[in-house]
C-alpha cells in the first residue's frame, strides 16, 4: 500500500479517540511514530509488531492506553526510544517518560 514507505508518522494533538488502528502495522519502514496526547485507549494490537525499524515512538499523554508494546519490535539490531505513560511496558526500550 502506500503507507508502506512512511518513514514518519506524525498525529500528536490530533484528537484521536479508541484503540490503535491495525492498519499502522503497514508502514514496516516506519522510524519515528508520534500518537502523542491524544486520547488512545486499549492495547497495542499485534501487528504493531511488524514495525521492526521503528526508533522513536511516542504515546504519551494517553492515559487510558496500556499493556506492552509488541516484542518483535525489539528484534531489530538498534535501540527504541520510547516516551508514554507509566501504563505502558516495553521490554527492549531505551527509556520511558514520567516512570
Amino acid at each position: 500500500g502506500y503507507l508502506s514507505n512512511l518513514a514518519t508518522f506524525e498525529v500528536q494533538h490530533s484528537m484521536l479517540e479508541g484503540t490503535i488502528p491495525s492498519f499502522l502495522a503497514q508502514m514496516t519502514r516506519l522510524e519515528n511514530m508520534n500518537l502523542d496526547n491524544n486520547d488512545l485507549t486499549g492495547r497495542f494490537p499485534p501487528e504493531f509488531g511488524n514495525c521492526t525499524k521503528l526508533r522513536l515512538l511516542s504515546v504519551a499523554g494517553n492515559s487510558r492506553l496500556h499493556g506492552s508494546i509488541p516484542s518483535t519490535i525489539c528484534e531489530a539490531d538498534h535501540e527504541v526510544l520510547v516516551y508514554a505513560d507509566c501504563s505502558v511496558q516495553c521490554s527492549c526500550c531505551y527509556s520511558r517518560f514520567g516512570c
